[in-house]
């Protein structure tokens, strides 16, 4: 069935602009990047939040963000540099930006006030520095010596950190036009990965993954932050090495609680987690046995952390429910008492090491039926 055209006048003048709205209003089924829900916002808005940089246009023009915006100038120079003709590649990358216009807005669940020009604008910038930052960050000999990003590690941690945020995302196909217009002529004699695995690489610090055993899933992905979903294998342990990891936590559970048709197997592991951990000594036993590695100042993050990640979650499907009952027996041995309590701390240890692997391989068997 065709959309409805509201346009005309009508006997109720006051609902021409509500004709309007609806003439304009995007289809849920499209869009791909929503403001995060305020029942998980209230929890800690600081991790749906950007610290540094401003990617697309939800969080466009914000003051705080704004000393970022000569960099990405900057990025945007050297790269169109690079090519044979920057001013003629300059011009075709923006006209197929430009004619992107329609897909972007219907990305967003949230209205903008940008013109199609202004917004041309901001995805070639934002689009331009990101592959930049992607291209130093691989091949090291594009860094310049008094290049401030990379002679500052706290900055690439919070960058990364920052554009895997689900409110600071562009559509995926605005950087694939992007390295087809700009990136492939600058290259210059470099041998380039594809795409997604030339992300993933960028992100791996802030994840903390092998760059070895990246593997970039071929499923469909909206924006950076769906193709690290669908692409981040987790190692058989819990690794909260300092607030950008963490951050990226939250938001991949806010993508999960957004979009219904994956899985929830971020947030069934988070569940899972909060259940176990209940206290420093939870934490230190488990930071004992090689399954938490704490860098978070202290075991007794651990709890409050799982707690708040998982707080005004909706787990629709837990995963590890079978686990969990499997489990239960051990918790109501309270009169139990084995004569060698690691017997018990084994056993448990054992459960959780099984989870985490079998979540590891979760995400393997996927990447590979994908692929």
């Amino acid at each position: 069935m065709g959309a409805t055209q509201y346009a005309g006048g009508g006997p109720h003048p006051w609902l021409e602009s509500i004709k309007v709205e609806l003439q304009v209003l995007a289809p849920l089924s499209s869009s791909s990047i929503w403001k995060v829900p305020l029942t998980l916002r209230t929890v800690n808005e600081d991790a749906y939040m950007p610290r540094m940089i401003s990617i697309g246009p939800l969080h466009h023009g914000k003051w705080d963000l704004q000393s970022m915006e000569v960099h990405k100038l900057y990025y945007m120079s050297s790269l169109l540099q690079r090519t044979p003709n920057a001013v003629q590649v300059l011009e075709e990358a923006g006209a197929a930006i430009e004619s992107l216009e329609p897909v972007v807005r219907a990305s967003y669940t949230e209205s903008f006030d940008l013109e199609p020009s202004e917004l041309a604008k901001v995805l070639l910038l934002d689009g331009c520095f990101i592959l930049e930052l992607f291209l130093r960050d691989s091949l090291q000999d594009l860094r310049l010596q008094d290049d401030p990003i990379f002679n500052t590690s706290w900055m690439v941690l919070t960058l990364a950190r920052d554009l895997a945020l689900l409110e600071n995302q562009i559509p995926f196909v605005v950087l694939e036009r992007l390295f087809e217009f700009v990136v492939v002529p600058s290259a210059m004699g470099h041998s380039l990965p594809p795409l997604p695995e030339l992300s993933l690489s960028f992100f791996s610090s802030v994840l903390y993954m092998d760059r070895g055993d990246i593997r970039a899933s071929r499923r469909q992905f909206p924006h950076l932050l769906g193709l690290i979903y669908n692409s981040y294998i987790p190692s058989p342990r819990t690794e909260a090495r300092g607030n950008g990891s963490a951050s990226v936590f939250w938001n991949l559970i806010a993508y999960e609680q957004i979009f219904h048709d994956e899985m929830q197997y971020v947030t069934s592991y988070f569940s899972l987690m909060a259940r176990l951990v209940n206290s420093s000594d939870d934490a230190e036993l488990l930071e004992s046995r090689g399954i938490l590695l704490d860098s978070l100042g202290g075991p007794r993050d651990f709890p409050k952390l799982f707690e708040q990640i998982c707080r005004h979650v909706i787990l629709k499907d837990f995963y590890y429910a079978q686990l969990c009952e499997e489990m239960n027996p051990y918790y109501k041995w309270k009169s139990y008492r084995p004569a060698n309590p690691w017997t018990l701390i084994s056993v448990l240890a054992a459960f959780i090491l099984l989870a985490l692997v079998s979540l590891h391989s979760i995400y393997t068997v996927l990447g590979y039926y994908s692929g």
